[in-house]
């Protein structure tokens, strides 16, 4: 059967800003202490800021202001991190006969479809536009671009590009909107997927999702006027541990593996309370853990982007060998899980 391989991730950032300089921004204003809280408890030291609220605060900014800035920063982010990942594989845009390019903070009619025009594409290629899926994003798209390699036999680019930063919300604050301070950052991934035995990397072999509701207003990123609102119940870290198991066991059982078959996880770095108790249910091995925490302590939750620059760690650290599997696994609204089965390809 016809399958499709990862070849190339590669991911591109705005600078990197202290969260402590985050936090100092805040501390004045009312319900400053809860953004520093959070902040203090998030175990993300650093995150990727477009619009560095230290020298231009968006704050005050209109939402239309807000949504023009977001679509700006991932089309040249998401376009900066499309360029790397070609580059890195050695192929060029003309290559490519697929671009699917999703985002769940910036929205415009013509998404994000002007990266491929940026790349230089052919006039045949074949455009998706995705979104808003929140932070399972990275795994419905990279199989969305799966399924078009698998079938037309070409190499495609999966895109997924991330801003929050124009979104930061002004005082007074309260859990919920301290998490945009402390939580989610910005950036951009892109992963070349090649047909199965033309390049070295990793072949999905299957995907798996699963539905858990927790309600239409629990777990949501919606606009307002005053830009992205986020919520994340309190409990959502047990919710998911709760619920993964019914996400991979069937992902497992149906391609003949158990938990030990499975040599690595690149989980989606949503928190740290979520790492811990997802890596507990799922028995994690060291370099799984420690990948989703180092990409979040670094970046913070990237929204779709966070999943495949854990991937891109991991596969960079320990590469799959012929024979041994690996399983992608992401989360967000809805609730909606999904998971993706790979194994290595030479």
């Amino acid at each position: 059967m016809a399958t499709a391989t990862i070849t190339a991730i590669e991911g591109a950032y705005p600078e990197l800003l202290p969260l402590t300089d985050i936090a100092k921004l805040t501390e004045n204003d009312t319900g400053g202490e809860i953004v520093a809280e959070t902040i203090q408890a998030s175990a993300i030291t650093t995150k990727a800021f477009a619009i560095n609220p230290l020298a231009n605060d968006p704050r005050t900014w209109t939402n239309t202001r807000r949504m023009k800035s977001a679509m700006d920063i991932c089309l040249t982010y998401g376009f900066e991190a499309a360029r790397n990942a070609l580059q890195a594989c050695g192929l060029g845009s003309r290559d490519v006969g697929a671009v699917i390019a999703n985002t769940s903070s910036a929205y415009h009619v013509k998404g994000l479809s002007e990266i491929a025009l940026r790349l230089g594409v052919r006039s045949d290629t074949t455009l998706y536009t995705l979104g808003p899926m929140g932070c399972y994003g990275a795994l419905p798209t990279l199989d969305i671009a799966r399924t078009w390699v698998e079938r037309h036999q070409r190499p495609a680019v999966a895109v997924c590009a991330e801003v929050m930063s124009p979104h930061l919300q002004p005082p007074p604050y309260d859990k919920e909107q301290a998490v945009v301070h402390a939580l989610f950052g910005d950036g951009a991934a892109a992963v070349v997927l090649t047909p199965t035995g033309t390049t070295a990397g990793q072949k999905i072999l299957d995907v798996a999702s699963h539905i858990a509701p927790l309600g239409d207003n629990d777990l949501v990123i919606a606009p307002t006027d005053r830009g992205l609102h986020v919520r994340i119940p309190h409990d959502i870290p047990e919710f998911l541990a709760t619920h993964v198991d019914a996400l991979i066991d069937p992902l497992l059982t149906r391609n003949h593996l158990t938990r030990s078959d499975i040599t690595w996880w690149a989980l989606h770095p949503g928190g740290r309370r979520i790492i811990d108790r997802v890596a507990e249910t799922l028995g994690f091995d060291d370099l799984s853990t420690q990948a989703a925490r180092d990409e979040m302590a670094e970046h913070g939750n990237t929204i779709s982007v966070g999943a495949l620059m854990v991937l891109r760690r991991i596969r960079s650290e320990r590469p799959l060998a012929h024979g041994e599997y690996g399983i992608a696994v992401s989360f967000g609204p809805g609730a909606v899980l999904w998971a993706a089965l790979l194994t290595g390809s030479s």
